[in-house]
């Protein structure tokens, strides 16, 4: 789902790929293909590095401070954007979440919530960044708002070359709809 709004929010659409060894990070890696500069001999591919963690109602911190404890002692690539994945039944404040990771010490570039929108339509869902090394978010913060059923309609396209190579175009084949598999919550007893 993160992926399909932050794809709305760059204009750019992405590829999800799990990490294949599940004890490093990060934890997924999304992939995307631009056009040559004028300098550039070829396509040239984009990845970005995604760690991820969720917050569920039974936490016993708030969500600032779980991230905190997520991100303690450990140290990820400079370029790396931790997302946060919610299940919560009630409204997140954002600016809570901004104030509360104020002064934090990370080396993750971006971090970034997603969140189900309770009122509205099923399938109501938020992206909202919350953390950028280096910047001010009152006037760099993104937010989007969207519904992952609508956004599922829209056509996904394959990768032809999946590397860097001297063709001045990014090829795809059509691929259909997407399929966007939700994960379960395991409720407790």
């Amino acid at each position: 789902m993160f992926l399909l709004g932050y794809s709305q929010l760059t204009n750019t659409q992405y590829w999800l790929r799990e990490n294949p060894q599940k004890h490093l990070a990060p934890d997924i890696f999304a992939v995307t293909f631009r056009a040559p500069t004028p300098e550039q001999k070829g396509v040239s591919r984009e990845v970005m590095e995604i760690e991820v963690c969720e917050y569920d109602d039974h936490a016993t911190t708030d969500i600032a401070g779980h991230i905190r404890a997520k991100l303690k002692d450990k140290v990820y690539n400079q370029h790396t954007f931790l997302l946060c994945y919610t299940h919560r039944k009630q409204e997140t404040r954002l600016i809570d979440v901004i104030e509360g990771l104020k002064g934090i010490k990370t080396s993750v570039r971006e971090i970034w919530l997603l969140y189900h929108l309770h009122n509205g339509p099923k399938g109501n869902f938020g992206i909202a960044r919350v953390y950028l090394r280096d910047a001010d978010l009152n006037t760099t913060n993104l937010l989007y708002q969207g519904n992952y059923l609508e956004l599922m309609k829209i056509p996904q396209r394959e990768m032809v070359h999946v590397s860097k190579g001297l063709t001045k175009d990014v090829q795809f084949n059509p691929l259909g709809v997407a399929y966007v598999p939700l994960p379960r919550i395991k409720k407790k007893k």
